[in-house]
């Protein structure tokens, strides 16, 4: 009994010290520019011990969640970075044979003062080729402010994306504007996007929403495995009442995500579907919610956890 409290109360000041430890470092940026850079062990084990309250254990992880960490300070693959990346993926789907997938690009801008908006079509997207949610929608040019547009889009110049989630693949990834084709005609208002979770180069599930890019307005994120059967995957995915049609591109949109992510140990392809008649690449993304994955079900993970096999550390000096 003594024994236990003794335990109890090492573990209390443990986790108390590491909260410390890592407040600190979010509010002093300099330091946490250094260990970001410098410590990335230390700093992706400070990371999990304060989401989960429990060591990170590099050397045998065990469970999905330690494997996901494991793979962001232990294998940072130059191309996992290149991907990463929403300009030069493009140049990876081209490599894979499949640029027929890819969005009309008008072109790709250091500055938003090099974007010639007097060129581009009235509706058009930008969108920053680094981190998640740095996307501008143009529906209407005649209406836009161009100067204030300009200023947004220079602000995400300064957003160290990746920096409080330890997802270094952003962290040497040159800034870049990209300009692509609006995707939704007048007479549309929503757009489905399909998340295809793969793990060592094989799909396991289909995550199909409606919330992000063009915020439907009943949002829904619904599971579906491969067959198309619903699954809920999720936490309270049972309060999603949907039952969307078997997509007939279904077996080319597998395929096209089991080419995609076959180098990879963990990958997410992402796909919009225009019109339910042509697919269009999205991104490939290698750290979802900054690998935490807490919108979903325990015995998700642990089957997820079964189904991810972890490669040999990269050790190379060319990694990121």
């Amino acid at each position: 009994m003594f024994v236990r409290k003794i335990y109890r109360v090492v573990e209390s000041m443990r986790k108390r010290i590491r909260r410390r430890e890592w407040a600190y470092i979010q509010t002093h940026l300099n330091v946490q520019y250094f260990v970001f850079a410098c410590c990335k062990k230390w700093y992706t084990k400070l990371r999990f011990f304060v989401l989960f309250e429990k060591s990170l254990n590099l050397k045998y992880p065990q469970s999905f969640h330690e494997k996901m960490f494991w793979l962001s300070v232990m294998y940072r693959h130059p191309l996992i970075m290149k991907c990463a990346d929403k300009f030069r993926v493009r140049e990876y789907v081209q490599e894979c044979g499949l640029d027929k997938l890819l969005n009309p690009l008008y072109g790709a801008y250091e500055d938003a003062e090099q974007i010639p908006f007097e060129s581009l079509p009235n509706r058009f997207v930008v969108k920053s080729n680094r981190g998640s949610g740095n996307n501008f929608f143009c529906l209407d040019k005649s209406q836009l402010d161009i100067d204030k547009t300009k200023q947004l889009l220079n602000s995400w110049k300064d957003i160290e994306y990746g920096l409080d989630t330890a997802e270094y693949q952003y962290s040497k990834i040159p800034f870049k504007l990209c300009c692509e084709k609006y995707l939704l005609d007048d007479e549309q208002d929503e757009m489905l996007e399909f998340q295809l979770f793969c793990f060592n180069g094989e799909p396991a599930s289909i995550l199909v929403r409606n919330d992000l890019e063009t915020s439907g307005r009943d949002p829904f994120a619904v599971s579906y495995s491969l067959s198309w059967e619903r699954e809920y995957l999720r936490i309270n995915e049972e309060q999603y009442d949907v039952q969307i049609p078997k997509p007939k591109f279904l077996p080319e949109m597998i395929s096209y995500a089991r080419t995609l992510s076959a180098p990879f140990p963990h990958v997410r392809v992402d796909f919009y579907v225009i019109d339910e008649e042509k697919i269009i690449f999205g991104e490939l993304t290698f750290s979802t919610h900054g690998n935490v994955f807490e919108n979903y079900k325990e015995e998700t993970l642990k089957h997820w956890n079964n189904l991810l096999i972890l490669p040999a550390p990269y050790k190379k000096r060319d990694r990121y």
